[in-house]
C-alpha cells in the first residue's frame, strides 16, 4: 500500500485546489457579491434665495434672527439714533403731522407736486442726515439743482408752520403689468387651491395682470382680495370673469360682480376689490415654495413708522426685497388716477433688491408681529410704486372696514 505523504512541520497546506497535470496551485478568483440596495428617493433641494430677499428670511429656520442678521449697517445706525432721541422725534413728528394736515391740500394743488409726507431729512434724496431731523418732505416731478426747490420755497419760505421742508424728486405708477410696462411674462403655473401671491387677470384685459392678494371670508363665503385696477376692465358688461393663471386660456376662478362700491373701490383711501370665487376652487392663504410659510399665523395688523415689511407678489414671488415703513400718512398722486390718495403707507427698500415690480399690484404688505410668536401681520394692500423704489399701500384696516371681511 502506498504511504500517505505527510506534510513537513512548518509548512502550511494551501487552501486552494492543486492542478493534477502541473501540480501547481490554482487560485480561484474571489468575486465580491454586491448587494443591490434599494435607491432612496432624493429630496428636492430647497431653493436658495439671495441675501436681502423675502425668501432668504422666510425660508430660514429662525426668520426673526435671520432678519436681524441681514440688517444693513446704515439701518442699525438709524435705529440706535432713534432710541437716543425717541421722545424728541415723537414730539416733532406729531407737530409736523398737524401742520401738514392743514397745508396738505394747498401743497397737492401745485401742478408739479406728486406727494407729501412727514419723514427724516435726507441728503441728495438718499442718505439720512444726522442728527436726525423731522421735516415735511415734498415729492416733485423734477427737483432743481439747488438744495431747496424755488417753486415751493419762495412762496412758503424754508419752513411750513415752523417745520423744515425737504424737496425731492419722485412720481408714482400702479404696478399691474401691461404689455408696455413689463417685459416679464406671467407664470403659466396653475395653483389649486388658490392662494395669496399668485397671478390673476380680467378676461377683458388680458394684458393687464396683477396679484391675488389674499383669499378672505365675507358674509360666510370665500372671496379674493386684490386691487380695483387689477380686477376691472373698461368693459361695461358685468359680471366679468377673472382668470388664473393670468394668460389667455387660464381657468375662470372668480368674477367681478359689478362696478359698485360693494365690491370695488378706488378712492382717496384705497384701490381695492373683492372677487367672487367661482367653479368650486379651493382656497388657502399665502403662497411660498413648498408652502414654506403658509402655516404661519396670519392676522390683521396696524402699520407703524419704522416697521420692517415685505410682500409676496405674482411677479416678484419671494425674490422681492425687504423694506421699512417711512410714513403711514403719505399723500400721493398716482399717474392715471384722478383722485389724490391720502393716509397711504410708504415703505422704502432696505436691501439692494427692489421690493416690487410690475405684476405685483394687489399683493398684501406683511410684517412680523410684535410679539415673540412667529406670526405675520397683514398691514396693507399694495397698489403703486415710486420711481425711486418706494412702495405704496393702502392700510389693510381701512380695506377691511370697507368690505367687512375676516381671515380664516
Amino acid at each position: 500500500m502506498p504511504k500517505k505523504k505527510v506534510a513537513s512541520a512548518g509548512t502550511k497546506k494551501s487552501p486552494h485546489p492543486t492542478d493534477k497535470k502541473t501540480g501547481k496551485t490554482a487560485k480561484k478568483r474571489l468575486v465580491k457579491k454586491t448587494a443591490t440596495k434599494a435607491s432612496k428617493p432624493t429630496k428636492p433641494k430647497k431653493e436658495s434665495w439671495p441675501v436681502g430677499t423675502v425668501g432668504s428670511v422666510l425660508m430660514a429656520k429662525d426668520s426673526r434672527l435671520e432678519l436681524e442678521k441681514q440688517t444693513p449697517a446704515w439701518l442699525k445706525k438709524l435705529r440706535d439714533a432713534e432710541k437716543h432721541c425717541f421722545n424728541r422725534l415723537c414730539d416733532e413728528r406729531y407737530f409736523a403731522e398737524q401742520v401738514l394736515r392743514e397745508k396738505r391740500d394747498e401743497l397737492m394743488a401745485l401742478p408739479f407736486v406728486n406727494g407729501v409726507h412727514v419723514g427724516y431729512r435726507r441728503r441728495n434724496n438718499e442718505k439720512i442726515s444726522y442728527p436726525l431731523e423731522i421735516c415735511i418732505r415734498i415729492h416733485v416731478d423734477q427737483k432743481y439743482e439747488n438744495s431747496l426747490d424755488g417753486r415751493i420755497t419762495s412762496p412758503l419760505e424754508r419752513t411750513i408752520g415752523g417745520v423744515p421742508v425737504d424737496v425731492f424728486s419722485r412720481s408714482y405708477k400702479v404696478m399691474a403689468a401691461t404689455l408696455a410696462s413689463s417685459a416679464l411674462s406671467p407664470s403659466t403655473q396653475q395653483f389649486n387651491p388658490l392662494r395669496g401671491g399668485i397671478g390673476i387677470v380680467n378676461v377683458n384685459a388680458p394684458g393687464n395682470w396683477g396679484t391675488l392678494g389674499l383669499p378672505v371670508l365675507r358674509n360666510g363665503s370665500h372671496v379674493l382680495l386684490t386691487n380695483a385696477h387689477v380686477a376691472r376692465s373698461n368693459a361695461k358688461n358685468f359680471p366679468q370673469d377673472i382668470l388664473h393663471p393670468p394668460v389667455v386660456g387660464g381657468a375662470v376662478v372668480g368674477q367681478l360682480d359689478s362696478d359698485t362700491e360693494t365690491v370695488i373701490v378706488r378712492d382717496q383711501f384705497m384701490d381695492a376689490a373683492v372677487i367672487t370665487l367661482k367653479n368650486a376652487f379651493a382656497v388657502t392663504r399665502l403662497y411660498g415654495p413648498d408652502d414654506g410659510f403658509t402655516n404661519l399665523p396670519l392676522r390683521i395688523g396696524m402699520a407703524r413708522t419704522g416697521q420692517d415689511v415685505f410682500m409676496v407678489g405674482a411677479a416678484s414671488g419671494l425674490g422681492g426685497g425687504l423694506g421699512r415703513i417711512q410714513s403711514i400718512q403719505g399723500t400721493v398722486d398716482v399717474t392715471g388716477f384722478a383722485t389724490t390718495m391720502k393716509g397711504q403707507i410708504l415703505a422704502t427698500p432696505t436691501s439692494s433688491m427692489p421690493m416690487l415690480t410690475f405684476g405685483d399690484s394687489g399683493a398684501v404688505l406683511l410684517a412680523f408681529a410684535d410679539s415673540s410668536d412667529l406670526a405675520l401681520d397683514i398691514v396693507g394692500l399694495v397698489h403703486a410704486k415710486g420711481d425711486d423704489g418706494t412702495l405704496v399701500a393702502a392700510p389693510i384696516q381701512k380695506v377691511r372696514e370697507r368690505f367687512g371681511f375676516t381671515l380664516f
